[in-house]
């Protein structure tokens, strides 16, 4: 709890510096983090990509070559010439000849195909053509050869040998992979010989450094009994033990990965069968030069990380101060006008967000000097207007005491309507100084405008008539009092000729979108421009004095002060033909709406 108001009480700027320096400082350690955790993981995850790339362009090499080869084989095996030869009797001339044309067909062989490095026609019978030396061990031992007698099993067809000592000691290529094949007989039925392909070390070393990353990383090949058929060390395949051979073989799967630890080192071994070949393809990678490699990473990233937090917090620092200046400012402002200096504005420097809320603000100080300026207005015409409906109600009150000692002598004397008139008078005078209130109901405000019409009628013999049209549900919503008398009183005087007896005064209530509507229109002569621009002239200039009472300008200026300048009072008139004059007020429902605009 004493943390939290801590960091309650801090001064803004320092809150802004504290979150520019979270901001900027978690996502940065964060990926940091992160990143050094899944470098192990990426180093994994490129050794495995790249191995599978190795054995995959290994594979498809490798497995190209020995096609091409054995089509060679097969294409040699199928030549006439050899296949002949321990079939026909020759003179000696004629087996030279022979033999000539076979050491041709070679030639033309190995010169067109440079990944063979020696090619030999063994035959059964003793003789040998190549286009190699040949020493005199070999001629006479080369029966007793790996690869001729394999070549001869009975179960043999073809027969690819993994990279071995050459037993053909002429070739400048001690270590070699040998693709051998019987020769038969034109009958198909004995095999007369064995032809034997050299490919040399280098051309599959070729193929196989190709995408290797790093030195120490090696690509061996395996038969299914864990034999070496080929390896990039410096050893040859026979010489040579791994026990993540026996892992790969122990796992029974022709495809997968795993990590093997050989003298302290981890080594990343990948494995894929090949059908065509039947051997399986291992790529070995030394995972401590790639660790060595992310050591550095690490390091760099952890001194980047480090740099850029410091970076961070001196940036927020000057930010934050540069940013909390100005709102400095407007809270001293603020504190003067707490005691009442509406004069304190600030200077705007800037055009961004602190600039435009420094110009608001200061806009709000002039409306503020404005609105005290405007209430105080507003105070003095309010008590103004009250006293003004105060001052109309005294005349009447005194005329009220007056004319109920005449109704009491009328109705003594039996003079029936004077003693009507005088009620009719009395009722009028009680309703408008009986409450003294800003606000009544619209059902009062109409009894009242009803007494006078009343009586207007006794005085001129009804010569005119009136038409309510009023919705009954608004009788109950409050309405300024003293509102529709005046108007009445305006139009029956000024508005129609009542000698001529064909008057018409409509007064109509209705409310539309929360606003209450009062028109009062009358078919009488109606006024110019002029005379309308007069009803509102200060003083109501032009207009009869005995007639001005509690004018239209004073009806407009009361709805104004208190509803706003939404609301007021509209007069459409034209010559001989009539006025229109039409309130808009709020729709106030009870008492306690009204107190908001008291």
């Amino acid at each position: 709890m004493k943390g939290k108001a801590w960091l309650r009480n801090l001064s803004i700027k320092y809150k802004i510096a504290i979150a520019m320096i979270m901001i900027a400082t978690v996502p940065i350690s964060t990926f940091g983090i992160i990143a050094n955790i899944k470098i192990a993981g990426i180093i994994d995850n490129l050794a495995e990509s790249n191995s599978e790339t190795v054995l995959d362009h290994t594979i498809n090499n490798i497995e190209y070559l020995m096609n091409d080869v054995s089509k060679l084989g097969v294409q040699l095996g199928n030549y006439q010439e050899i296949k002949q030869y321990n079939d026909m009797t020759f003179s000696n001339m004629d087996r030279i000849l022979q033999i000539k044309k076979i050491e041709q067909y070679l030639s033309l062989i190995l010169g067109s195909n440079p990944y063979i490095s020696s090619m030999y026609i063994c035959f059964a019978n003793g003789t040998i053509v190549t286009v190699s030396n040949l020493s005199e061990y070999e001629i006479s031992h080369y029966k007793n050869f790996n690869v001729y007698k394999q070549a001869l099993e009975p179960e043999s067809r073809t027969l690819w040998s993994g990279f071995h000592e050459n037993e053909f000691r002429d070739s400048k290529h001690k270590t070699v992979m040998t693709f051998s094949l019987p020769i038969y007989s034109l009958d198909n039925s004995t095999a007369s010989g064995v032809i034997i392909l050299n490919i040399p070390m280098p051309v599959i070393n070729n193929i196989s450094v190709a995408g290797l990353m790093n030195k120490e990383d090696n690509l061996s090949i395996i038969d299914l009994n864990g034999n070496f058929m080929y390896t990039m060390d410096k050893q040859t395949p026979e010489n040579l033990e791994s026990s993540y051979v026996h892992t790969i073989l122990d796992k029974g799967v022709l495809h997968g990965n795993f990590i093997h630890s050989n003298e302290g080192r981890n080594e990343f071994i990948s494995y894929k069968y090949s059908n065509v070949t039947k051997w399986i393809y291992v790529t070995k990678v030394d995972l401590s030069e790639m660790y060595k490699q992310s050591h550095i990473v690490k390091r760099f990233s952890i001194w980047a990380i480090l740099f850029c937090i410091l970076l961070s917090v001196i940036l927020s620092m000057l930010l934050a101060s540069n940013l909390t200046k100005p709102v400095q400012k407007l809270v001293k402002s603020l504190r003067r006008v707490e005691k009442g200096d509406f004069t304190s504005e600030i200077a705007v420097v800037s055009h961004d967000e602190i600039g435009r809320l420094t110009a608001t603000y200061n806009k709000m100080l002039g409306e503020l000097r404005s609105l005290m300026e405007r209430i105080k207005s507003e105070s003095r015409l309010k008590r103004q207007s009250d006293l003004n409906i105060l001052q109309a109600q005294i005349t009447p009150h005194f005329i009220y005491n007056f004319l109920t000692t005449i109704r009491s002598i009328s109705r003594s004397q039996e003079d029936e309507r004077i003693y009507k008139l005088t009620s009719g008078l009395i009722g009028l005078l009680q309703t408008s100084i009986s409450k003294q209130v800003t606000f009544v109901t619209i059902e009062e405000e109409l009894q009242l405008v009803q007494s006078y019409v009343y009586l207007q009628q006794i005085r001129y013999n009804n010569q005119f008539e009136v038409v309510y049209e009023i919705d009954e549900t608004l009788k109950p919503f409050r309405v300024l009092k003293m509102l529709l008398q005046p108007l009445v009183e305006n139009a029956l005087f000024h508005g129609m000729d009542l000698v001529k007896g064909d008057g018409l005064l409509r007064i109509s209530i209705r409310s539309d979108n929360h606003t209450i509507i009062f028109s009062i229109a009358d078919n009488g002569k109606g006024m110019t421009e002029e005379q309308m621009r007069k009803l509102f002239a200060d003083g109501n200039q032009g207009v009869e004095k005995k007639y001005r009472g509690i004018g239209i300008k004073n009806i407009r200026d009361r709805i104004k002060l208190y509803f706003g300048e939404r609301f007021g009072l509209q007069v459409e008139s034209k010559k001989d033909e009539g006025t229109l004059i039409t309130i808009t007020m709020p729709l106030i429902k009870d008492e306690s709406e009204c107190e908001q605009y008291v």
